[in-house]
């Protein structure tokens, strides 16, 4: 008797002639009746895998049916198909004779290998997709390529200077009512996708809030899917005082949310594993311009619109070395805004000091018409944000201290909250400082309050208040007398002849004297006095006097005026009995120059 799989391929050739496009028939006992097979059954429900080919397998009667896939034609009339189902015995043997050769079946895996009496219901062949293999084995280790790239441009970033970046996990930002208007002016530029300059940049004294602002516009920008990367420069973080990781950092974001951008950059790491030891301006072409620029000719216009956008770049200031700071400018320039199809908008925080105030200097600065600057300290007075900040968070820190002294409608006065914002000058550290003293849960807020407003330094002092605000007034300083003082002709010290200048142009007391003139007595070259506070601008700036034909010097921070004359605040201290003795010298000296002074 012959086996079943030679009488199953017989069989089949029949039906599929007359039955192949009819519908799988649901009677049972007809194929029990065409086989002549005995009462036996098998229910097959599985998948198998040869090779690459997923075969999913059920048992239905009167039908073959192959699945529909891409890279396989849909099935031709059985008799002239040349490749039957995997699953078809090898014999070539059959009931009533040889089958035709386009009939035969190849050798290849069967179902039913060895297999005799037993009965086969509702059978249906269902072909799977096959799986998508590489082409060539480059196209494989391609593949995997970008991935290692991927990995190794991940080893190269800053993860410290992300905003949401752990180490800044109780980052300041900006109260819901404070610093309103500047915040929609800022997301107002970045949202408008026709305003023709691409760089935004902020600049004002130290602070002024400059990092609370961008940590609010990262948030902000995060939430409604715009924000491309930030990075937030920290003077005190080795991983991120300097322009090493800015690269590779803005990259990473750039490519983390889209797969097909991560693997054009992990292509371009893998394709110089040194990418890392080149000049900035090679790593943002290599790591961000290529790549973005092959995605968006492969990807289409959509794809433009849809790619986040926004370039976050905070506390340029604190990037070691000015001419890093000015390297770094100059590649956001001919990377992005020398780029007519760079879809990026950059908004770049900083105080005032050289570089950035050097290339957005009118006439001269290469960014001077290319980026928008908004003066923070000089358009946006702070000082009823400052007010409504200190309100809310003492009347908070009130409330949690248990102090029957607190209570909302008795602390703090008016008097307190004025004096507190007469002496921040519009600057928030100020206030922020003072709310940091009070909130200590181990004393009273009433009395530490009282401290604040009361507080003079001494030599035997206890408190300290504002030592936060010191060092950074200490650090400020002493940066710029170190830079003053590797020039070689520079004839006076620093800190005196800063002191002098700010002594000669008090207002108050000598209303027609200018910095113009001080060079002049002080027997200085013109135009010394700007080098003196080039490093300065974050607490100071010079502004023309009307009517004197000259610039005079303005602090931004009373306080920082308070630190200078203070011995037990400043490392730095000169008394002011020799500024006013070296002013009284060299106005005699310039009075009656040929007399003899002793020097």
């Amino acid at each position: 008797m012959p086996d079943f799989s030679t009488r199953l391929c017989s069989l089949l050739a029949p039906l599929k002639r007359r039955e192949w496009d009819k519908p799988p028939t649901k009677d049972p006992g007809r194929l029990r009746r065409i086989l002549g097979l005995r009462r036996s059954s098998i229910s097959v429900v599985s998948t198998l895998q040869f090779e690459d080919e997923r075969v999913d397998r059920s048992s239905t009667l009167g039908s073959v049916q192959t699945r529909d896939r891409p890279d396989t034609p849909t099935p031709t009339s059985p008799s002239t198909s040349s490749n039957p189902p995997a699953f078809l015995p090898s014999s070539s043997s059959s009931l009533g004779g040889t089958p035709p050769p386009t009939q035969a079946c190849p050798t290849s895996p069967s179902f039913f290998h060895g297999a005799h009496d037993f009965h086969l219901e509702h059978f249906v062949y269902n072909e799977a997709p096959r799986r998508a293999l590489p082409s060539s084995p480059e196209s494989a280790s391609e593949s995997l390529s970008w991935k290692s790239g991927w990995d190794e441009l991940i080893k190269h970033t800053a993860p410290n200077a992300l905003y949401n970046s752990s180490v800044r996990f109780d980052a300041p930002k900006c109260d819901d009512d404070t610093r309103v208007g500047v915040i929609e002016e800022i997301m107002a530029w970045l949202t408008d996708r026709e305003v023709p300059t691409k760089m935004l940049c902020m600049t004002g004294a130290a602070g002024a809030g400059k990092s609370c602002l961008q940590q609010s516009i990262a948030e902000r920008c995060q939430e409604a899917g715009i924000l491309a990367s930030s990075f937030f420069f920290w003077t005190g973080d080795p991983t991120r005082n300097n322009a090493m990781g800015i690269a590779a950092t803005m990259a990473y974001q750039v490519g983390l949310e889209n797969r097909e951008l991560r693997a054009l950059i992990g292509a371009a790491v893998e394709r110089d594993p040194l990418i890392f030891m080149r000049s900035l301006a090679v790593q943002v072409a290599t790591l961000i311009v290529v790549p973005v620029k092959r995605f968006f000719a492969k990807a289409g216009d959509e794809a433009t619109r849809s790619l986040p956008y926004v370039i976050l770049i905070d506390g340029l200031d604190e990037c070691e070395n000015s001419d890093r700071q000015l390297e770094l400018l100059s590649v956001l320039k001919t990377s992005f805004l020398d780029n007519e199809d760079s879809p990026f908008r950059i908004f770049i925080t900083s105080r005032p000091e050289w570089a950035i105030r050097s290339a957005l200097e009118p006439q001269s600065g290469f960014l001077h018409g290319l980026a928008y600057h908004i003066r923070l300290s000089d358009k946006y007075d702070a000082s009823e944000d400052i007010r409504r900040m200190l309100w809310r968070r003492l009347r908070e820190v009130g409330a949690r201290s248990g102090d029957s002294r607190a209570g909302p409608n008795v602390w703090p006065t008016e008097e307190d909250i004025a004096l507190i914002v007469a002496a921040a000058s519009g600057q928030f550290i100020y206030a922020a400082m003072v709310v940091k003293y009070v909130s200590e849960r181990r004393g009273s807020p009433v009395d530490r309050l009282r401290t604040v407003l009361t507080w003079r330094p001494s030599e035997d002092q206890r408190t300290a208040p504002f030592a936060a605000l010191d060092l950074l007034y200490e650090n400020i300083l002493s940066h710029a007398k170190a830079a003053y003082d590797e020039v070689d002709t520079n004839a006076y010290e620093f800190i005196l002849l800063f002191r002098a200048y700010r002594f000669l142009c008090q207002r108050e007391q000598f209303p027609a004297q200018t910095l113009e003139m001080s060079d002049t007595i002080f027997g200085q070259p013109g135009g010394t006095w700007k080098l003196v506070i080039s490093d300065l601008h974050s607490v100071v700036t010079a502004r023309e006097c009307e009517g004197a034909g000259g610039h005079s010097f303005f602090f931004y921070h009373k306080s920082f005026e308070d630190f200078l004359a203070s011995p037990h605040r400043t490392k730095v201290y000169i008394s002011q009995t020799v500024v006013n003795s070296f002013v009284v010298d060299r106005l005699m000296r310039y009075v009656s120059p040929e007399t003899s002074y002793p020097s």
